[in-house]
């Protein structure tokens, strides 16, 4: 517990400041470390990459590596983003145990059903409509995962602006990620992200 502390302190300002990227990416991967015992799952590898696009992250089940944008270690202000992404892509990791690893009987079997035939036809954010990614099922629950988890830093971070905006940030971006949904895809949105994940496993399949 001791040492789960000093890890969170090192994201306030007068520690972070000081700290060079690769600093910053060691840091990173005691989070993820703290992060995977909390989720009783093996620790993934904490990588930066220079994504092309404005991906903040990626967690690759085949190498159980994830991957964080390099912003992330370069620009102070963005550091409770990066803490949100590994939260969300820790998630993602613990989901995939959940479905395929040898622990897959530790959550409920009616979510790990769903998330197994979400991650069979997963709709990517760079080639799909993005309502058919942000309202997957394992997109929806790491999202509301990693702002519970920032919810549980509250008290720590009181009165860190960077820290208060990004969970405003991230919980009105998780409500209108809703709403545009049922813009884009119309009222039956759920049916349609189920359907088009269907179209994807069938794709996947014959290939």
């Amino acid at each position: 517990m001791f040492f789960r502390f000093l890890t969170y302190n090192k994201f306030k300002d007068k520690y972070w400041l000081k700290y060079s990227p690769d600093k910053r990416l060691t840091i990173f991967q005691k989070l993820e470390n703290i992060q995977a015992k909390k989720l009783h799952r093996p620790a993934c590898e904490i990588l930066s990459c220079d994504f092309e696009s404005d991906l903040a992250g990626r967690f690759n089940g085949q190498n159980q590596k994830i991957y964080l944008n390099e912003i992330f270690l370069t620009n102070s202000d963005l550091r409770f983003f990066g803490m949100a992404t590994l939260f969300h892509e820790g998630r993602h990791a613990f989901q995939y145990k959940c479905c395929f690893g040898s622990n897959k009987r530790i959550f409920p079997f009616s979510a790990t059903s769903r998330w197994r035939k979400n991650f069979q036809g997963y709709a990517n954010s760079q080639t799909d409509q993005f309502s058919f990614y942000a309202m997957q099922p394992v997109e929806r629950d790491a999202c509301k995962y990693a702002i519970n988890r920032l919810k549980q830093f509250r008290r720590r971070f009181e009165g860190n602006f960077l820290f208060e905006t990004t969970l405003r940030i991230l919980e009105k971006d998780y409500a209108e990620t809703k709403i545009n949904a049922k813009k884009e895809l119309g009222i039956f949105y759920q049916l349609k992200v189920l359907k088009n994940n269907k179209k994807n496993r069938e794709n996947l399949s014959r290939d």
